[in-house]
């Protein structure tokens, strides 16, 4: 980029997946990746456009793997230990992790290198219990940062509906742990 270029970029990690918007204005290049997230796939879709021209536009689908399963500290954190995890590759390695119980519904999107290990987790509950369109309820997210026996927990705020509790006691809130 020259001096003055600004590439501004939003990146939300959602619901259903995660969205990625970013802008350029002196080239005024755009674009977007978006990452949804469902029980059988997790489908992939980038787009970058110069004005109106699109230059790369690309779709690609992970297959689902099971037996695979986020750390130990998130489940523990989670309080969801017995469920069955669905585990979807992302083309940069990355990996989102699903789970259900009667109640809940769990993603985890985990990052992980040699050293360290972020996972950052959202639960909802279905509103409609079933019943037409869900809609997603928020009742807690975190975003856990793991090296070692080291971990630190941030607690998140989300978007609307969520439980409020949670927002007005937890959300901002972190905590450290050091396992000895």
């Amino acid at each position: 980029l020259a001096i003055g270029d600004l590439l501004t970029m939003e990146i939300r990690h959602g619901r259903e997946g995660i969205v990625a918007n970013f802008r350029e204005a002196a080239r005024l290049y755009h674009g977007d990746l978006i990452l949804q997230v469902t029980d059988e796939a997790a489908t992939l879709s980038m787009r970058i456009h110069e004005g109106d021209k699109v230059l790369l536009e690309e779709k690609t689908e992970s297959e689902c793997k099971e037996n695979l399963s986020p750390t130990e500290r998130v489940e523990r954190l989670a309080s969801i230990a017995k469920l069955s995890w669905k585990a979807f590759e992302l083309p940069w390695g990355n990996v989102i992790y699903r789970a259900k119980d009667e109640r809940y519904d769990y993603q985890v999107h985990c990052t992980r290198d040699e050293e360290l290990t972020v996972s950052h987790l959202v639960s909802t509950r279905d509103l409609n219990a079933g019943e037409g369109k869900p809609i997603r309820f928020g009742n807690y997210a975190f975003c856990l940062y793991e090296k070692g026996k080291k971990a630190e927990l941030h607690l998140l705020d989300q978007a609307f509906p969520r439980a409020a509790a949670f927002y007005v006691q937890y959300a901002g809130r972190y905590f450290e742990e050091i396992e000895g």
